[in-house]
């Protein structure tokens, strides 16, 4: 619910009547903004101050807040991200920084006392809304909650904005985090949980960012398997080459201090992948599965066909298997008229899937390009034949970065001309 707009200072008493009202409804995350309407149009009015409190101790941060109210939150905020002059991100702590909190979390039990409230508009438009609670221990580990916190809004970002993927088990959209300093080193997904153990054990930034993408892989990719190894479902291991990958691409400035060094880690992981995929892609017509195989073929996807495509194969998956994931793949090409295959890089042929004895028309963005496909050349806007199977096509000059599949329409007898 959006407050009405526009409020005057002579509407405080009846906004805190309404924010009762709320309030006593259960309706927490309205009542508290209506709260800070009041503060913003008379500061330091004790009776929304102390309501406004009371609704944090007994409730937490609120689910939304419209972006002119923020600043009258009991919050402070820590970091912000901008667009367009309107704050898209946020990571928020209590006003107070010695705010002892009194949290347990489901699983264990363990105490917590401290939390960061990470926040995010998905358009200009919207208000801020919660999508991460990270929970420690101690003080002393707010400088690690932060820096979870933003490199979980980036890839909360990447993966809903890239692949349409938001957390699958939370229903109020919260996804909660707990830094434990018990147990194991390592990570897990449960539920809507994540957890880390033994924070204190020594890890490289880059080991974080790594942990971070494989749970969130885990919390918004359906399972893919089961596996024998390395784990039994695959969707932790895709999310973690893949939201790495586009970690690495820049996009996201200053998520952790020392900045990690995540090409190294893209490069002998999402990109030996791909390499190795390239070399020996999956039979057509199936393959013995192997969890490697299984997130080659998802970067693949996206690095040949772009993220929507993925994002459909995703979508269309009926069960958990890596067969369907590959039918899943096979349908979204089959059912377009066109489609694209980009360049990988580093590499200087393409290779494409097809799917059906059947003619086809290769063509790219340029004219003047020789087309070769199993390095045999192909006459410019002639349709060929093609197997079922595997083609790896050139292009001279080499520097073109993608290339267009049509498949001839049934029944159609003349030849087309680009």
């Amino acid at each position: 619910m959006q407050s009405a707009k526009p409020f005057h200072r002579e509407n405080v008493a009846d906004i805190l009547d309404i924010s009762i009202a709320l309030q006593k409804e259960g309706w927490h995350t309205e009542a508290a903004n209506l709260l800070a309407e009041c503060l913003k149009l008379q500061p330091n009015l004790p009776q929304a101050t102390g309501r406004l409190s009371y609704l944090f101790r007994r409730f937490g941060p609120p689910l939304w807040i419209q972006h002119d109210l923020a600043a009258f939150m009991p919050m402070r905020f820590i970091r912000t991200w901008d667009e367009n002059g309107t704050q898209r991100c946020a990571v928020a702590a209590p006003k107070d920084p010695q705010a002892l909190l009194n949290q347990s979390d489901p699983k264990y039990g363990f105490r917590f006392h401290h939390c960061t409230w990470a926040y995010c508009s998905d358009n200009a438009l919207d208000s801020l809304k919660l999508r991460f609670a990270v929970h420690f221990q101690r003080n002393t580990d707010a400088p690690l909650a932060v820096k979870c916190s933003r490199v979980l809004l980036a890839i909360y970002i990447l993966a809903r904005e890239r692949l349409g993927l938001l957390p699958r088990f939370s229903e109020d959209g919260v996804v909660h985090v707990w830094l434990c300093t018990e147990g194991h080193a390592g990570a897990e997904q449960w539920q809507n949980h994540l957890y880390f153990y033994a924070i204190d054990t020594p890890r490289q930034p880059s080991e974080w960012i790594r942990q971070l993408c494989h749970e969130y892989g885990h919390l918004v990719i359906p399972g893919i398997g089961p596996f024998d190894a390395p784990e039994e479902w695959a969707n932790g291991l895709i999310g973690e080459r893949l939201f790495m990958k586009w970690l690495a691409g820049g996009e996201f400035k200053e998520l952790w201090n020392p900045s990690p060094d995540l090409q190294t880690f893209v490069q002998s992981g999402a990109d030996r992948l791909l390499r190795e995929f390239v070399q020996t892609p999956a039979p057509i017509d199936g393959a013995r599965w192997s969890a490697d195989l299984c997130i080659a073929l998802a970067l693949y996807a996206e690095a040949a066909h772009g993220p929507q495509l993925l994002a459909e194969i995703i979508a269309s998956q009926e069960t958990r298997t890596p067969q369907q994931f590959w039918t899943a793949y096979k349908k979204a090409l089959q059912k377009r008229a066109s489609f694209e295959v980009r360049k990988i890089e580093g590499l200087k042929t393409f290779l494409v899937p097809i799917f059906s004895d059947a003619q086809y028309n290769i063509s790219s963005e340029r004219q003047d390009v020789s087309l070769y496909i199993d390095d045999k050349p192909i006459k410019p806007g002639a349709w060929i034949a093609l197997k079922t199977g595997w083609h790896k096509i050139r292009c001279v000059p080499d520097n073109i970065s993608s290339i267009t599949i049509t498949q001839k329409p049934a029944g159609r007898s003349s030849p087309a001309r680009r």
